[in-house]
C-alpha cells in the first residue's frame, strides 16, 4: 500500500473500522482495553503532529536508520509488540466514553495531517524512531493502527 493510500485510510476508514468492533470489546492480546488504546492512538497522533514533543530518542542512534527503513516495509508490527516508552501496566482510563474517543481520534489524526499539509519539509521526533517527515510519519502511524486494530478485531 502506498502511502498516499496509507493516509487516505486513516483518514476515511479507521474510525469505521473501530466502530465496527463489538463493545465491550475484548483484546487478543495485550492488557490494554479498548479505551486504553483508543488514548494511546491519541498521544501518538498528538507526538506526530508535534503537540506532544520529546527532546531525546530512547533507541540506540545506530538502529534507527533500520528502523526508518522498517516503517518503508509493507510489514507490520507484530502482536505482543513491546513499546519501550510504556511500563509494564497500562495507564489508567481518562476518558470512558468510547465514542468522545473515536472522535477525538478523528480529530487528532485530520490535525496531524492538517500539521504536514503545512509545511513539507517538517520534522517531528518520535521518541522510537527518531525525526520522522510526513511520509515516515504516516507509514509508522498507519502501522501502528492496524496493529491495534488487529488487537481488538475479533477472529474470523
Amino acid at each position: 500500500m502506498t502511502t498516499a493510500e496509507q493516509k487516505a485510510y486513516l483518514l476515511n476508514q479507521l474510525i469505521a473500522e473501530f466502530n465496527a468492533i463489538p463493545q465491550p470489546a475484548k483484546a487478543n492480546w495485550g492488557k490494554m482495553n479498548f479505551n486504553q488504546m483508543l488514548e494511546h492512538l491519541i498521544e501518538s497522533c498528538k507526538n506526530a503532529s508535534g503537540d506532544i514533543s520529546f527532546d531525546s530518542i530512547h533507541s540506540p542512534e545506530e538502529r534507527v536508520p533500520l528502523m526508518q527503513g522498517f516503517l518503508m516495509t509493507d510489514k507490520l508490527f507484530k502482536p505482543e509488540t513491546k513499546n519501550a516508552m510504556m511500563g509494564e501496566e497500562p495507564a489508567p482510563v481518562m476518558n470512558e466514553d468510547t465514542h468522545a474517543l473515536l472522535n477525538e481520534l478523528q480529530s487528532q489524526l485530520n490535525r496531524f495531517a492538517a500539521r504536514f499539509e503545512n509545511n513539507q519539509e517538517l520534522l517531528v521526533r518520535n521518541p522510537i524512531f527518531g525525526d520522522l517527515n510526513e511520509e515516515l510519519w504516516t507509514r509508522l502511524l498507519y502501522k501502528h493502527c492496524i496493529h491495534h486494530l488487529h488487537q481488538f478485531q475479533p477472529a474470523i
